[in-house]
């Protein structure tokens, strides 16, 4: 088990909501990273990471902090990998107007081992 962290690479991060107009209840928080490499061609998911149970009051804008495990040593993160994110607010309707989502790539070829990937989520009007 301890071999496997070993070859593992955390990336802390948070997503911070641009408005919360009213409560925010049992959202889920969904994180892919992708890879990006071809501009001809749609971003292949490498890995998708949900976090549910999200809730805010209205006005609540404190970050939702989040850990990716990500691979390190031979297969570690590629220059061309990036994040984008969602905050599904009826997860079982899926997205629609009122959900938040990421407007651009967050590259994590520059995230800092210990430092904090900040991405800013925007309200679907």
């Amino acid at each position: 088990m301890a071999d496997a962290r070993a070859r593992l690479r955390t990336i802390r991060g948070e997503a911070v909501l641009d408005c919360v107009p009213g409560p925010i209840r049992d959202a889920t928080l969904v994180l892919r990273v992708e890879e990006c490499s071809r501009a001809d061609a749609a971003a292949a998911v490498v890995l998708e990471h949900r976090i549910s149970g999200i809730a805010r009051a209205a006005a609540d804008r404190n970050p939702i902090r989040f850990a990716l495990a990500l691979p390190a040593g031979e297969h570690a993160v590629s220059a061309e990998w990036s994040v984008r994110a969602q905050l599904i607010c009826n997860p079982l309707q899926g997205l629609a107007r009122g959900d938040y989502v990421s407007t651009r790539r967050y590259p994590l070829a520059g995230a800092r081992v210990g430092g904090l990937l900040r991405i800013e989520l925007e309200r679907l009007q």
